[in-house]
């Protein structure tokens, strides 16, 4: 079962045969990440907008901007960890819990994170939301 919802929902519920509801859509993305998480499988993406920088189900970003693969190290400043991105030799501080929700979720127009446990530090794709 997790094999066939994975491959028929890796791509955009606009784009699949026949129409799904967003909620199913979302749904079964939950239980993916969930199969994963239980089965210490992490899951990377390109993050949009950063084609050398990648985020994961576990809340990680790696950079892939010097050939190599290297996982970056978050800032903790006030409530929330910061990653640095160098785009066009512009380095600039982003959320690490905004990367992760901006791969990972489908609407991309989000105004609000929120993490599920009360936990900032927290940035794995099961306990973000989005509103």
């Amino acid at each position: 079962m997790y094999k066939n919802l994975k491959q028929t929902f890796a791509i955009s519920p606009s784009t699949l045969p026949g129409k799904i509801a967003v909620e199913d859509y979302v749904r079964a993305l939950q239980i993916c990440f969930k199969y994963e998480y239980d089965n210490g499988i992490e899951n990377w993406r390109i993050i949009p907008g950063f084609r050398k920088y990648y985020a994961s189900t576990f809340g990680r970003v790696k950079s892939t901007v010097r050939g190599s693969s290297k996982i970056l190290t978050s800032l903790k400043k006030g409530r929330y960890s910061y990653i640095n991105l160098s785009v066009n030799g512009q380095r600039k501080q982003y959320r690490l819990d905004y990367l992760v929700a901006l791969t990972f979720f489908a609407n991309t127009e989000f105004t609000k994170i929120v993490h599920l446990d009360g936990n900032d530090d927290n940035c794995k794709v099961l306990n973000l939301a989005i509103k």
